[in-house]
């Protein structure tokens, strides 16, 4: 899950990327389970599990690949290899390939991740190498890529070519510092530390009706179920049918 919430430490937390084993079945094996540590000293930025491989982001130390099968032989693909940069700021599966977005190298598109895998960098024509975050879908027969870049707007990839750059200016994108990027039912929501944009039709509309606060971090869409959001200390929950957001609570901790 990609909602995570903050205790306020002081600077910047230190995560370990942990596989959760669940032992047995019903109520008493969902309180009793095992949390296997995979890397340590890390600050673990993204994690995405597809095609029986786990991919774990990491600020400045590149990209772990670990089976689910076998969670302990990791392995790391830094810039040095077919990585575009080592600090790793989201992962995505758009539908065809994996997605790696990064702070300073642009994206790296992962084809075939769990067999014969193929790299292909795209450090060029984006607008931007400063990346936040990455998502995707095939829509229509094809590929769509979106990209969020520091402080320049919403990039997009149609079918592994170059497209269009979305800006608050020019488009009416909410913000142009984009936190974090969804796709849902065919849109893409982007969030913003002003609130939300949805993108339909290639119209980009502001949905922050709902909200308590409008600096949204984080977003989560559960196939075509549901789409949540963080926002300050609250996790909502999208309603389709009103087009707005319902709180499910306030957390205690702001929510990341």
């Amino acid at each position: 899950m990609k909602i995570m919430t903050s205790m306020a430490y002081p600077g910047r937390s230190v995560l370990a990327a942990s596989i959760l084993i669940v032992v047995g079945v019903g109520l008493v094996a969902a309180q009793d389970v095992a949390f296997q540590p995979l890397v340590t000293a890390r600050t673990s930025t993204s994690l995405l599990v597809h095609d029986g491989i786990g991919l774990v982001g990491l600020d400045g130390g590149g990209l772990l690949f670990w089976p689910e099968d076998d969670p302990a032989s990791f392995w790391r693909l830094t810039a040095g290899d077919e990585l575009s940069h080592n600090r790793v700021t989201d992962l995505a599966y758009s539908g065809e390939h994996v997605w790696v977005a990064t702070a300073g190298g642009g994206l790296t598109r992962i084809t075939n991740l769990g067999g014969d895998r193929q790299y292909r960098q795209y450090v060029s024509s984006l607008g931007d190498l400063q990346l936040t975050a990455v998502t995707g879908a095939v829509l229509e027969g094809g590929e769509r890529v979106f990209y969020a870049m520091k402080d320049k707007g919403i990039g997009r990839i149609n079918d592994g070519t170059y497209g269009q750059i979305y800006t608050a200016d020019q488009d009416g994108l909410i913000d142009d510092s984009v936190n974090d990027l969804a796709m849902y039912r065919g849109d893409l929501f982007a969030a913003t530390p002003s609130g939300l944009s949805r993108f339909a039709n290639n119209v980009f509309t502001d949905v922050n009706d709902g909200l308590f606060s409008t600096e949204v971090r984080t977003l989560l869409a559960v196939d075509d179920d549901a789409l949540y959001c963080g926002a300050a200390q609250q996790v909502y929950r999208w309603n389709d049918a009103d087009e707005t957001w319902e709180s499910l609570g306030d957390l205690g901790n702001e929510v990341v």
